[in-house]
């Protein structure tokens, strides 16, 4: 308890700066006193072999130090009282402590079976006997193992020209129970051809630095020799800083030879290819008959034919680097023994690389649209490749997809496309194909638009009424739909008179004007849709217009002979024609006027004549017609009736001939009749025979006759009746009576003969009268 008044102090304690010290360690029994000393090294200090003194610092006014030394790790017996140096007792509250080991002998002189680590504790104390906390300052680490030298033996082969400097690194450890050491002081080195040397005082080296020994530096006996066939070994021993040794150890082996190895590898030509990592190749491995072995090979990677490289691996398989640039790139190798002795340069393998991609420069070509089903071949701008491996193709595409691609292969640059099917865009796209595998971009080189749908044009037909208007105005139709794709282009348009007609007149409006018409006639307005790819409709009449301008057409016309009949009855003349609005009618005259015109209208073709008149003279039937636009033709006269009611009149005097037996009477002329009509004489009904009051039909123009002969006798009359050409007749008048009598009278008597007489003067004689049946009666006799 502090007095009243007094002030508190710190508790002492140690500096932890200061502590926590690591020293390695050994005992000996060197010395003839008996005692056991220790043989330690601190890190950063020089190496002391007897009486190594420890120090540290206390702090809280400490007046000295109880100490503890030996094997517990948290020993707490202390025995010694460690005061401060008179130069330290000065500063404060702060102490310096040491402590010798030699000083404490009792301590060391224990026997150390397996022991491991010392620990050195202290705890201070001030004035007041108040004690700090106990502190390990130091460890001691027991270390009596020697270091060891890696195994790390490699065989060294030279020949007449490879003597340069060969350096043969190696490692060693130095390793306490605890796995740390004091470390590797220095080495010793022999370079010779004792394959078992192992003396410390012999060796030729002392290598106190790096862990590595320049064989041709250090040692001209090895570079004189080097073409001498005797083995050189070098071996190491090392020490640690403890004074421990390792074993002798051969890390090196050194040998001669001056024999090439073999590199028989055929190179490998590989086809062009764009893959830019090749992957491992791997060549016949060298052989070497030297002794030393196949070291490795030199490897050259390039675009040289020649090419070689001082790159060196160990391995006859090379992975190539990835490529970049195109080019025929070769592996080159050449083998190397272990004496450095070399081969021939040898191409093992040749890699043609082609990584630029071919470059197709054609420009798409968009054709119109068409129905055209096959397009037949295209050919498109040949592309080129500068990568070096050539053009080996294309892959071609074909289809409505403008970004489609295909694996389909051709080496042409050139594609007949298979006969399409279906309406719509079509699209020839290609992509360049090197030998190498190499693609250009898709480029499409056609756009082929086909449209093989006829467009639909459904516009109902209009027909319109029968008019006289020539100039009928434009027309419209519903617009025809296409749904091939190549939309609709315009029409080919029809104008005339053929129900059927179709024309190549085309136009792009759905609208027709005609033009004036001047003839009548059904004219029918006719489309037919066309789209862009030459598709057509059916063709459709989408107006009928029924023009007449044109007035019914008469072409009869009759004129008939003289006639004396009043009642002519119904005349039927040829009905008129109408090509347009059909015929309505006629207006219809009678009368002596050749002109005459009227008002009396009638739908038929016919009329009814009754002439009630006693006057003779010519009468004209004349129509004109009317259809039903009422277009009137002209008055034509399709009658001319010539009515004669005065009959002719024949005045003549008979003239009677006396009997004759003259059988060709002769012609007979008789006073001409006249006509009182105004048909005029037509001629005359004859007749020619015995019968005074006799008739005939035989008509003759001429008022004359020449009778037959005549066979029999008779009275025979020339009769004649005048006939005009009304057909009005005279009487029958005869005006020749014409007796004709050629038979022979008969004399029926017998005749008779008298004797013979001599009487001159017979005297009168009769005889029977003789009789006459001709008609004419008996004359006379002619007597001889």
């Amino acid at each position: 308890m502090l007095a009243v008044g007094a002030v508190a102090l710190a508790e002492p304690r140690i500096d932890p700066s200061t502590a926590g010290q690591k020293i390695f360690y050994k005992h000996n029994n060197y010395y003839s006193d008996g005692n056991h000393y220790i043989q330690w090294n601190e890190s950063e200090r020089a190496r002391e072999e007897f009486n190594p003194t420890i120090s540290w610092r206390s702090t809280g006014s400490p007046f000295m130090c109880e100490v503890y030394f030996g094997v517990s790790v948290d020993g707490q017996v202390g025995g010694w009282s460690v005061s401060a140096t008179d130069e330290d007792a000065q500063q404060n509250d702060i102490r310096y402590s040491f402590f010798n080991l030699s000083n404490y002998n009792n301590y060391l002189n224990i026997e150390f079976p397996n022991l491991n680590t010392l620990y050195l504790r202290a705890r201070p104390m001030d004035l007041s006997g108040a004690f700090g906390e106990w502190v390990t300052i130091a460890e001691f680490h027991w270390d009596w193992r020697g270091p060891t030298i890696s195994n790390i033996h490699r065989t060294i082969w030279r020949n007449n020209t490879n003597v340069d400097a060969t350096r043969v690194t190696w490692s060693a450890v130095d390793l306490d129970f605890d796995g740390e050491g004091v470390g590797v002081e220095y080495y010793y080195v022999y370079f010779g051809t004792s394959a078992n040397y192992q003396y410390d005082n012999g060796h030729d080296y002392l290598l106190t630095d790096d862990d590595s020994f320049d064989i041709t530096e250090g040692n001209n006996f090895w570079r004189a020799t080097a073409n001498s066939t005797e083995t050189y070994y070098l071996r190491l021993r090392a020490r640690d800083k403890l004074v421990n040794y390792s074993s002798w150890l051969t890390i090196a082996t050194c040998k001669y030879e001056n024999t090439a190895p073999v590199l028989t590898h055929t190179a490998e030509t590989e086809g062009w290819t764009n893959v830019a990592n090749r992957g491992t190749y791997t060549w016949t491995a060298a052989t070497d008959t030297g002794g030393s072995g196949v070291a490795g090979y030199y490897v050259y990677w390039g675009t040289d034919s020649g090419g070689t490289s001082t790159a060196f691996q160990a391995g006859n398989s090379y992975d190539p680097p990835a490529l970049t640039s195109s080019g025929i790139y070769y592996l080159r190798a050449q083998a190397v023994d272990n004496a450095g002795n070399t081969s021939n340069w040898t191409t093992v393998f040749i890699y043609r690389f082609d990584n630029t991609a071919p470059f197709v420069s054609h420009n798409a070509e968009t054709e119109g649209w068409t129905n055209t089903a096959n397009r037949d071949a295209y050919t498109w701008t040949a592309a080129t490749d500068t990568g070096g491996s050539g053009l080996a193709g294309y892959n071609v595409y074909w289809g409505a997809y403008s970004g489609g691609t295909s694996t389909n292969f051709r080496t042409e640059n050139s594609y007949d496309p298979p006969a399409l099917t279906s309406s719509g865009i079509y699209y020839l796209r290609a992509r360049a194909v090197d030998n190498a595998g190499n693609t250009s971009n898709w480029t499409t080189v056609l756009t082929y638009k086909f449209d093989e749908d006829a467009p639909v044009l459904t516009h109902t037909a209009i027909t319109e009424g029968w008019t006289n208007a020539a100039d009928r105005g434009a027309y419209d139709w519903t617009e025809a739909t296409d749904t091939g794709g190549s939309g609709v282009a315009g029409y080919n348009v029809y104008w005339g008179m053929d129900s059927s007609g179709v024309s190549t007149s085309f136009q792009t409006d759905n609208s027709y004007d005609p033009p004036a018409l001047t003839s009548s006639g059904i004219y029918y307005l006719r489309v037919q849709a066309e789209d862009n790819a030459g598709n057509t409709s059916n063709w459709t009449t989408v107006l009928t217009y029924k023009f007449d301008g044109d007035a019914p057409v008469l072409t009869h016309t009759e004129t008939e002979g003289w006639t004396n009949v009043t009642d002519r009855g119904v005349y039927t003349w040829t009905a008129a024609t109408d090509s347009g609005s059909g015929l309505a009618g006629y207006y219809v005259y009678l009368g002596t006027d050749s002109s005459g015109t009227s008002t009396t209208f009638q739908i038929n073709n016919s009329y009814y004549m009754l002439l009630a008149t006693t006057f003779s003279g010519i009468y004209y039937l004349r129509v004109q017609t009317k259809d039903n636009l009422g277009n009137v033709g002209e008055w034509t006269t399709v009658l001319t009736y010539k009515l004669d009611v005065g009959a002719p009149v024949l005045t003549h005097t008979a003239t009677v001939n006396g009997w004759t037996n003259v059988a060709n009477r002769g012609t007979y002329t008789w006073t001409a009749a006249t006509d009182t009509g105004d048909s005029g004489l037509a001629g005359y009904n004859v007749y020619w025979g015995a019968d005074s009051g006799g008739t005939s039909a035989i008509f003759q123009t001429g008022n004359s006759y020449d009778p037959p002969a005549l066979t029999s006798s008779g009275i025979y009359y020339l009769r004649a009746r005048a006939v005009d050409n009304a057909g009005n007749t005279s009487n029958w008048t005869t005006v020749l009576t014409y007796k004709f009598d050629n038979t022979a009278p008969v004399l029926t008597h017998t005749a008779e003969t008298e004797g013979w007489t001599n009487v001159a003067d017979r005297g009168a004689y009769d005889w029977t009268e003789a009789t006459d049946t001709g008609g004419s009666g008996l004359a006379g006799y002619n007597v001889y």
